[in-house]
């Protein structure tokens, strides 16, 4: 065994070890990722944060996780939240739906929220127009993974704020967690959603695992052997995302010709067959 497959194989080791003390835990039962819900940017993770966002929302806190969010974000703002709205998907006329807004008395806060879709034509240009429109002072932030900037066609030279879930809103989600402890519910529900954040943002690993696979890496001349690992692994994922898009593909029209299949039973005509199928309407009886 050479050196690289000794280290990945160690490697290997550790994490199969961090992941049955997960299991073990429980942490690695997770309903956002049970119901495969874990990456919808609008119906999970905007939803969730405009709810936790809201004074009004069903979490019972009030003001508090709102409060937290701006002091988290940095955004010193000295008057009343407590009459303070917050909208998912709002619609805007002429300039499309804002993700998470926040209308505070007299200041607007615009979110885009991004998890993997990518930045539609001047995006955020027409949400700083809306802005604009308020007539009002407006703050515009762009949310991320981990914080990326947005595409020249979609911003046009407007400024704009970066935000990532890997420092800000996990951030944020410590402390919602740490106030929470007096509604065990609200504080389980939180923890399972900062689990989901850890997860997009590759941030799964323990810090007991991190510091051993760094032990490990800086053992003897190990750092040649994992930068050769690094080099590859780019490829590596290439080919195994798409050998994977392929197999389902593959398992797609698999299913597609067994309900063909089905649907032609013994004693329907040509034509019943044809329309069961797809091809034609279907007649009626």
């Amino acid at each position: 065994m050479d050196k690289a497959q000794l280290l990945l194989h160690q490697a290997g080791s550790l994490v199969r070890e961090t992941e049955a003390k997960l299991a073990a835990s429980g942490e690695l039962f997770n309903i956002f990722s049970i119901t495969r819900i874990e990456r919808a940017e609008v119906n999970t993770h905007s939803a969730m944060i405009a709810e936790l966002l809201n004074p009004k929302g069903r979490h019972g806190q009030g003001e508090c996780f709102l409060e937290l969010f701006l002091a988290t974000m940095g955004f010193d703002y000295e008057g009343s939240i407590s009459d303070a709205k917050v909208n998912k998907e709002q619609f805007f006329a002429g300039y499309g739906r804002v993700d998470v807004v926040i209308h505070l008395r007299d200041h607007l806060i615009l979110i885009e929220n991004k998890i993997d879709a990518p930045d539609g034509k001047q995006q955020l240009k027409r949400y700083n127009d809306i802005g604009k429109a308020s007539r009002k002072p407006w703050q515009l932030w762009y949310l991320t993974k981990k914080g990326t900037q947005a595409h020249a066609n979609s911003h046009c030279g407007v400024s704009y704020r970066q935000l990532s879930y890997q420092e800000h809103i996990l951030g944020w989600l410590e402390q919602c967690i740490s106030i929470s402890s007096a509604t065990p519910a609200l504080q389980h529900a939180l923890i399972q959603y900062k689990h989901l954040v850890q997860k997009i943002t590759g941030q799964t690993m323990t810090h007991a695992t991190r510091h051993a696979l760094i032990e490990l890496l800086i053992a003897g001349d190990n750092l040649q052997a994992a930068e050769a690992i690094a080099q590859a692994l780019p490829h590596a994922k290439g080919r195994y995302c798409l050998a994977s898009s392929m197999q389902y593909d593959m398992g797609c029209r698999h299913n597609a010709h067994r309900c063909q299949r089905r649907l032609a039973f013994p004693g329907m005509t040509a034509a019943r067959r044809t329309a069961a199928n797809g091809s034609i309407p279907r007649l009626r009886d």
